[in-house]
């Protein structure tokens, strides 16, 4: 790339200084790039409430592992078409199925997604892993990422107690072994309580990782200003609530 050279006058060499390091720092901000947004479409959430932007993480059924038996629930309205999105394809973990039964349905339901033309990012896993088992869950998904097409993404909803409480070096393997961890603020209608005391953590984090709020809540003005100070945010995923029928609990 060419430059066009221009020629100026400096007044002095001290002055000249911090007139470049102001326009450097003008230009950090300028270029700051903000956290990614995403929303959340759970099954029994109408379509019609995705805002007009931004990235869609699509609830498409459970999964539970019983008796040597992998079992899926289809829920929601199953594959459609979002133009101009990416879309990820969300799975409800009940219990944690080894990698080689697991790989064949999230691959084939983020083909049948590709199907109707859309954009498939990768899938994204939510499992509710107890913090004492952290390296467990990390060995499964190490294998799940090796048996995925690696086109495709892994992301995994992450709990708050494995910022507050959970091994370090375990919770940095695990987060080694996606390519996502996205940490849920909220619980059912509201934010968790002591929510600033789990946010505190999220400095000591040596990763990237994204944050899950609820959308339209009367604190997420306040709660992203306080989150986009920490440097390895890289997304923020909404979750989408239905004006009618109950809430999901257990996201």
């Amino acid at each position: 790339m060419a430059y066009a050279r221009s020629r100026f006058l400096a007044p002095s060499t001290h002055h000249g200084a911090l007139v470049v390091a102001a326009l450097f720092a003008v230009l950090a901000v300028a270029w700051e790039p903000p956290p990614y947004e995403s929303y959340w479409l759970w099954a029994g959430v109408p379509d019609s409430r995705l805002p007009g932007r931004g990235a869609v993480s699509v609830h498409v059924g459970a999964v539970a592992w019983h008796g040597e038996t992998l079992w899926f629930q289809a829920e929601g309205a199953g594959p459609r078409a979002f133009p101009g999105r990416s879309v990820t394809v969300v799975f409800r973990l009940n219990g944690l199925p080894p990698a080689h039964e697991l790989v064949p349905l999230l691959e084939a339901q983020a083909r049948r997604f590709e199907a109707v033309g859309n954009r498939v990012a990768g899938v994204q896993l939510d499992y509710d892993a107890p913090t004492a088992r952290l390296l467990r869950y990390r060995d499964t998904l190490g294998e799940v990422r090796a048996g995925l097409d690696p086109r495709w993404r892994l992301s995994i909803t992450g709990l708050l107690d494995w910022v507050a409480t959970g091994d370090e070096h375990a919770l940095a393997r695990v987060a080694a072994s996606v390519d996502e961890i996205v940490f849920q603020l909220y619980q059912g209608r509201d934010y968790v309580a002591e929510l600033p005391h789990y946010v505190a953590r999220f400095s000591r984090l040596p990763f990237p990782f994204a944050v899950g709020l609820l959308a339209d809540h009367p604190k997420n003005a306040e709660l992203l200003e306080r989150l986009r100070r920490e440097r390895r945010l890289v997304g923020v995923h909404y979750f989408l609530r239905s004006s009618a029928g109950p809430d999901r609990e257990d996201i």
